[in-house]
């Protein structure tokens, strides 16, 4: 019979064996680069996309092994400010006395354009961006160094000209920011509309300088009345400045409204996917007496949130005291995600640092077998053991096309008489034909 203090010691040699063996895997840390708008126009969301990272990180780093091979994963944090020379130049000034292994941002699309130019294709970083969605950026020559889990906006801008169309909203009035992401959005959208025969009555910046006064409000007033209630149109962020416009637009209207003893002048109100934000939702809400909340639908990029991969995600986001919903923050988790997945396969198959997007597009793209955002270890495990794997995320499939672009999926957003979001899934618009690898 074997004793109890053999069968200890037994157990003891068996764990440090473990321990040797991990430990041989764990070296210095895996650093990870972000460009964060942590100022600016944009900071709010540029704060749900890195709480989702960290999330993501501390999901990955969570038994202590990280990316076998290489180490647990740090992510430090660069404030671009939403503006382009700050970016190249906060980008610069880190870069001398750091080497990442990838760059994850910028936020904002014109910072992205200058420092792939100017810096990440000179210094071979690979760099995924989930915000970033100019259109530019699909044609860029990126030495196949720059990718994006956003949709361009060209398949947003499509997706809200249909569903208007398909609606037969053939008439609307358009509201937009003056901001580059807002402006490109609705000249899009304009292009989109107006060839399909859609009228645009109206159309408008709203700036810093922008006063909604009565005689900015009877414009919009007298020509929805005379053209029997249009739509209405909105491309503009859901920050501070965005809830307090339209918080004085709407009283303004109504007011007006009640002058001309009239219930409503809008066939339906449109927002596009930054407006997605617990501000505009609680605006919103604040209308349901007047049934506003009814006629208010944002079209955003969705989740599928009936799915397993948004269940569990949420379930991460939750224990980790983030709200899941937050805007941004699905595709967010999903990129870090994939970041993590091509070091590993980067690390296990002797890759390159110049040639790491091979190992991006392997791990997104299929052939493989499915893994989602709660199966980190379980992909680390195939992936070390030769497996191939394709990441199937929050925010659907991220599967790469030639020009580092995915397909987007789309949502209807309504707030509920409980304040929250109700979400309808929009049809897919056009075929989408990711990348192919051939070895």
């Amino acid at each position: 019979m074997i004793k109890t203090s053999h069968i200890m010691k037994i157990i003891t040699i068996i764990i440090l064996k473990i321990i040797l063996f991990y430990s041989t895997f764990v070296s210095a840390e895996v650093k990870i680069a972000a460009l964060y708008a942590e100022s600016g126009p944009v900071s709010e969301i540029a704060e749900s996309i890195a709480e989702a990272k960290r999330v993501a990180v501390e999901t990955i780093n969570a038994d202590g092994i990280g990316i076998v091979g290489r180490g647990l994963i740090s992510i430090d944090s660069i404030d671009s400010g939403c503006d382009p020379r700050k970016t190249e130049d906060s980008l610069n000034d880190y870069l001398k006395k750091n080497d990442p292994e990838i760059l994850l941002g910028p936020t904002c699309s014109t910072s992205a354009v200058r420092v792939i130019e100017k810096v990440t294709i000179p210094e071979n970083i690979l760099t995924i961006s989930s915000s970033a969605s100019y259109p530019l950026l699909s044609t860029i020559e990126d030495n196949d160094l720059f990718f994006r889990t956003i949709p361009s906006d060209i398949q947003q801008s499509t997706s809200i000209a249909n569903y208007l169309l398909s609606k037969n909203i053939r008439e609307i009035i358009l509201l937009y920011g003056d901001d580059n992401y807002n402006s490109t959005l609705a000249q899009n959208f304009l292009k989109v509309y107006t060839e399909q025969e859609g009228i645009v009555l109206f159309n408008t910046l709203l700036t810093d300088k922008t006063v909604i006064n009565q005689n900015f409000i009877n414009t919009f007033v007298d020509i929805a009345i005379e053209n029997d209630q249009p739509g209405l149109v909105m491309f503009l962020h859901g920050n501070e400045r965005t809830v307090n416009l339209l918080e004085q637009f709407t009283n303004t209207v109504l007011s007006r409204l009640q002058e001309l003893e009239t219930s409503g002048i809008f066939k339906h109100h449109y927002g596009s996917d930054s407006m997605l934000t617990n501000e505009v939702k609680d605006l919103i809400y604040s209308y349901i007496p007047i049934q506003l909340n009814e006629n208010t639908t944002i079209v955003a990029q969705a989740t599928s949130q009936s799915s397993e991969e948004f269940q569990t995600y949420a379930n991460i986001m939750l224990n980790a005291g983030v709200d899941p919903n937050s805007p941004y923050s699905a595709i967010s988790f999903d990129t870090m995600m994939l970041a993590a997945l091509a070091l590993q396969h980067q690390a296990h198959n002797n890759i390159a640092k110049e040639d790491l997007s091979k190992s991006l597009v392997s791990v997104a793209n299929p052939p493989g077998i499915k893994m989602g955002p709660g199966s980190w270890e379980a992909a680390r495990a195939l992936l070390v053991r030769g497996v191939e794997i394709n990441y199937e995320g929050v925010s659907g499939s991220l599967d790469f096309d030639i020009n580092g672009d995915v397909e987007g999926m789309y949502s209807l957003n309504q707030v509920t008489e409980d304040n929250l979001w109700a979400v309808e899934r929009l049809e897919k618009l056009h075929p989408f034909e990711p990348r192919i690898i051939i070895d």
